[in-house]
């Protein structure tokens, strides 16, 4: 206010000042009339002040046509600016308003205050503050910049790299996991050094080495302490997501890398899920607006650094049916507000890809029964708030008000000692909880608390529920863990990969032996070294051995046994006692590089997270617990108040049994706390350790227990699981299928005798079966197939019939020794009695089909059986003729139904049936040859029309390469006629053939054209003195094989004329539609 009088009271020299006013209708006076406010508008005034009274006496005024917030935007008059600023001209700034003031009266108007969002970006505070016309008033007319789509299915199918984000302290868990698979393990490499994202502000992306996978790299971005997202932080963290891949793509195109990253028609491409829509509380349509908002601010700020790159594309990634359903919605509903109009586009449709499901998932979704709290201080006065994180959008949240005076006597009367007692645990569970947090409690198999230090200090772990006496304590019953609620302040240091580990027993600390502390260390170490581990055990070390150990040593665990101080009257420090003058405290953690993943603090005191030194009972500024996972340690757990010897031993012994079999982190605690009190029911040691952590950490290099299906007694439940199996397949690598087929084998067995007699339950078995390939789970799947189709309750689809058929013509020309394609095994030991059955079978089956339909897909799948067929005559030494002639016949057919059904053609069916037709002119049956002929050029360019439009919906390689094909066929069409194939021609495809490889990344190999060449030797009789057709192929084999070094082909150009091996699947371009 002082500084405001003393502007108001300083004197203007008008010869040294001017005053740049803007001109726009400004409110001036407000009146009531038959009860609704009316708001007097003037011209003579800048939107935010009248001129009169704004403009000081004897100032000259010039004047833009714009509002006053707006005034500085307005480039065009920079230099006149400038130039009023250096001399008080201004040169072409109107000296004279747009009319003359007073002129045109102010006239009323309905008070009608603008509609403002709920959550405005920052430029629009800043318009709303400084007085510029905002979006709606004065709309920016641009050409959109950025599209929007939605693809119900697996991001393992992105072309793009994909966004997703990650919270402070967690470790790869669910889609980031799912992803840094699909990356070779990139992410987690990284996760190791520390330099994971954790703030909104900080990403980091990984691009794809290899252009030919999926997706195409990752851009991960830090969205926070868990419960702390807001939708404008979201915002940011999208914005600073595609700000990083936008400077990486702009190095790695300044760097000359082919291929360049994937571009759309205005900009990048990128692939997103909507972080911060599960657990961080966020609804689905606040995460969708976040991301929209983020990508308009990358681009306006690449703009505006004058950068050569924008946004142009967003394909949000959502495998479930329902989630993907309302963000589109919510797309819909935020393109028809004003402010963004005009700002972006979106095709109002779903497009599919596979790995997309449509029911609730029970089982296999991920949800394992734990369930999130978050707890901090509500204010000063002590009150605590209570937020229950779900995958909801609302979030329970209940304040409760400060306890500290009800709960200090009865916190230390209950770890004073280590004497169990349930009344004052219960008495602590009713007081410290809010109701209806203790209502949810039952339902839940785990509890983690993201607690800040005003929390910490409370031991939620000791806690009775309302249960009855005879009921163990809550913390043996259900998992409780800890998280840390606020983020650190200091970059973490690494967690170096590592097998040893450090066992402290005891320390020669000047204070009486720890006879129990040096037993549990000796248990300890022998638990490791039996499952392989390089332990250092000490007994008794001085400090300095301990503190070389932890600064010159890489271990991935310590285990600390010991004595534990806390600062208090006569102690200077909290921490390990390392000796008579040394303390192990939180100063010397945070100077550590090297961290461990895991650390054990068995020790008194040491879990106290007090800030304050008020109650006895929890002295602690900064614990060890603390200091480790602020360091980056991804799992401690530390005693909080004096322990039980014995009891300790057992919690100790017992953990480390479970992490050390498979358990994850939250689960082994429980069996710990449970075993400690089963064993020491009398002590309260049980409820002593403070486990901070990821619930779902697991020990290096330890195999989990084999996967247990539920007691299915719901028929929706377990076909939702069913379709949760099938549809991660999509993108599954072979660890990940290896655990597809375990938990279906699991599945099978329990529910053999309840759900197997149900058509769909064995529909959705075979499914699977099938996706998973190899020649066990292929026959497997005909059978289950087979049962689905004679179950009493007939429930399965033609759809089910086609594949059935497809697999048994499949299979069966594999067990006759024909290589069917990928999934499908040919036997070390060929059986050809059963190969010829199971081809009988499907014949019966599609003929089954076509007799009820003769649809385009079914008379296609005719034509993949007699390719099978044409194949196997070839093998045993005939032409093939009669089964090539069946084969053209059946593509001719289905080209011709879907003509005239939809008026477009399947590309592989066109390409198939066109190589039919060059075939049969090779055996010498010009008929169809003649009858495409004059059509080739038409057929072609429908071709690849179909396959451009496929390529933009599914992003799937290989109709990339639809021209690389169409021109193989072109050049040799002609040959049977004499037309040669000769070198130069050969040179002009491939290097068509490398620039679309060059552009593209992959085009779908080996099915674009190497399994097309493979087709044509295995069914082109010898030359002729007219035709060098096979020749020329043989020839174009051999050229492109050589071209590509390091590239597994095969034996392509080897294809024998009738015998040998056999590589052309039946469902591939090359044989199938």
């Amino acid at each position: 206010r002082a500084t405001v009088a003393l502007l108001e009271a300083a004197p203007l020299d008008a010869r040294h000042c001017s005053y740049l006013a803007g001109c726009a209708d400004t409110p001036v006076a407000l009146r009531l009339r038959g009860g609704s406010i009316e708001t007097a508008w003037s011209p003579d005034g800048d939107g935010r002040t009248a001129w009169q009274g704004a403009v000081p006496a004897g100032v000259e005024a010039c004047y833009l046509p714009v509002a006053h917030g707006d005034l500085l935007l307005q480039k065009d008059y920079y230099p006149a600016i400038a130039q009023l600023l250096d001399n008080g001209q201004g040169a072409g700034l109107s000296r004279r308003p747009p009319h003359a003031p007073g002129g045109i009266p102010p006239r009323f108007r309905p008070y009608a205050p603008d509609a403002q969002p709920l959550y405005p970006q920052p430029q629009e505070l800043l318009d709303a503050a400084i007085g510029a016309a905002g979006p709606a008033s004065a709309p920016e007319i641009c050409t959109p910049q950025l599209s929007l789509s939605i693809i119900h299915g697996s991001m393992a199918s992105a072309d793009a790299p994909v966004m997703s984000g990650c919270y402070a302290y967690e470790s790869l868990r669910g889609s980031m996991s799912f992803l840094d698979r699909l990356l070779a393990g990139k992410l987690q490499e990284i996760h190791a050094l520390g330099r994971f994202p954790q703030r909104p502000d900080a990403a980091l992306v990984v691009l794809q080495p290899d252009a030919a996978r999926r997706p195409g790299g990752a851009i991960v971005i830090g969205l926070g302490a868990l419960g702390e997202l807001t939708p404008g932080e979201l915002a940011r963290a999208f914005a600073g997501g595609l700000l990083e891949y936008a400077c990486v793509c702009l190095q790695v195109r300044a760097a000359g890398h082919v291929p360049a990253p994937p571009t759309g028609e205005h900009g990048l491409r990128v692939a997103s899920l909507l972080s911060g829509s599960g657990y961080g509380g966020l609804s689905i349509a606040l995460c969708a607006r976040a991301l929209i908002d983020g990508a308009r601010s990358a681009n306006r700020r690449l703009e505006d650094a004058g950068m050569a790159c924008r946004i142009g594309h967003i394909a949000i990634y959502e495998q479930s049916e329902a989630r993907a359903i309302a963000a589109a919605v919510a797309i819909e509903q935020i393109m028809a507000e004003a402010r963004y109009q005009g700002s972006f586009t979106f095709e109002q449709r779903i497009r599919h890809s596979p790995g997309g499901y449509r029911r609730i998932l029970p089982s296999l979704s991920g949800d394992n029964g734990w369930r999130r709290v978050q707890i901090v201080a509500a204010d000063l006065s002590g009150a605590l708030r209570f937020t229950v994180l779900t995958d909801r959008a609302h979030n329970s949240v209940d304040e409760e008000p400060n306890q500290r005076q009800a709960v200090d006597g009865l916190i230390m009367d209950a770890t004073d000692n280590t004497t169990d007692q349930p009344g004052l645990s219960r008495a602590l569970y009713e007081l410290m909880l809010p109701n209806g947090l203790k209502a949810a409690i039952p339902e839940m198999r785990g509890l983690i608390l993201a607690v800040d230090q005003s929390a910490a200090i409370y031991p939620w772990e000791l806690m009775r529920d309302e249960a009855g006496s005879e009921e163990s304590p809550l913390s043996t019953r259900i998992g409780m863990v800890r998280q840390l609620a606020s983020l650190r302040e200091q970059p973490p240091a690494v967690s170096p990969p590592s097998n040893s580990v450090l066992v402290i027993g005891d320390t020669d600390s000047g204070l009486p032996e720890l006879p129990a502390a040096q037993a549990e260390a000796q248990d300890v170490a022998r638990m490791f070294g039996a499952y392989g581990y390089q332990v250092r055990e000490l007994l008794r070390p001085q400090a300095q051995r301990v503190l070389v150990h932890l600064f010159d040593e890489r271990y991935f665990a310590i285990h600390l046994a010991g004595h534990g101080e806390v600062a208090g009257p006569g102690i200077a420090h909290t921490g390990l006692v390392l000796g008579p003058k040394t303390r192990l405290t939180a100063a010397q953690v945070g100077k550590l590089k090297r961290v461990p993943q895991f650390v054990f603090i068995n020790c008194c005191h040491l879990g106290d997270m007090r800030p304050d030194a008020i109650a006895p009972w929890s002295k602690l500024a900064a614990s060890l617990a603390t200091a480790f996972i602020e360091m980056g340690s991804q799992a401690v757990i530390a005693a909080g108040w004096r322990i039980d010897d014995q009891a300790a031993s057992i919690f100790a012994h017992s953990f480390y049994h479970a992490m050390l079999s498979g358990e994850y982190f939250g689960d082994a605690v429980r069996l710990a706390r449970e075993a400690a009190y089963l064993q020491f029911p009398a002590s309260n040691t049980w409820g002593a350790y403070q486990a901070y952590g990821d619930d779902r950490y697991r020990f290096p290099n330890t195999q989990s227990r084999p996967w247990q299906a539920p007691d299915y007694h719901y028929h929706g439940h377990l076909l939702a699981d069913l379709e949760t199996l099938h549809a991660r397949l999509a993108g599954a690598d072979p660890a990940r299928r290896a655990a597809i087929e375990e938990k279906l084998g699991s599945i099978e067995k329990a529910v053999r005798a309840r759900f197997f007699g149900c058509a769909d339950i064995r529909e959705n078995m075979a499914a699977t079966r099938a996706g998973l390939g190899g020649l066990d789970n292929t026959l497997r799947a005909i059978e289950h197939y087979r049962a689905a189709h004679s179950a009493a309750d007939g429930k399965v689809g033609l759809r089910a019939l086609a594949h059935w058929a497809e697999l048994e013509i499949r299979q069966g020309a594999a067990l006759c020794g024909i290589d069917a394609g990928a999934g499908i095994d040919v036997p070390a030991v060929p059986d050809p009695v059963q190969g010829r059955q199971l081809l009988h079978d499907g014949r019966r089956h599609i003929d089954l089909l076509v007799a009820l339909s003769p649809t385009a897909q079914r008379l296609a799948l005719l034509g993949r059986y007699w390719a099978l067929q044409a194949r196997l005559s070839c093998a045993g030494g005939g032409s093939g003729t009669p089964a090539l002639r069946a084969m053209t016949e059946a593509c001719l057919a289905a080209l011709e139904e879907a003509r005239l059904r939809s008026g477009v053609a399947d590309c592989d069916l066109i390409f198939q049936a066109l190589a039919g037709a060059l075939l049969l002119k090779a055996h010498g049956d010009s008929g169809a040859w003649r009858a495409l002929d004059a059509q080739l050029g038409e057929l072609l360019h429908d071709a690849i029309a179909y396959a451009r439009q496929r390529h933009a919906d599914e992003h799937r390689a290989i109709d990339a390469g639809a021209p690389v094909r169409a021109a193989l066929l072109a050049a040799l069409w002609q040959v049977p006629d004499g037309q040669p194939f000769d070198a130069s021609a050969r040179a002009a495809f491939l290097a068509l053939y490398h620039d679309a490889v060059r552009r593209h990344g992959s085009i779908g190999e080996p099915e674009a054209i190497t399994v097309p060449l493979r087709f044509l030797l295995e069914l082109l009789p010898p030359d002729s003195a007219e035709t060098g057709l096979r020749s020329a192929v043989q020839a174009l084999a051999s050229q492109l094989q050589a071209s590509l070094p390091g590239t597994h082909l095969g034996n392509l150009s080897q294809a024998p004329l009738r015998s040998g091996a056999h590589s052309a699947r039946p469902d591939s371009p090359a044989a199938s539609s």
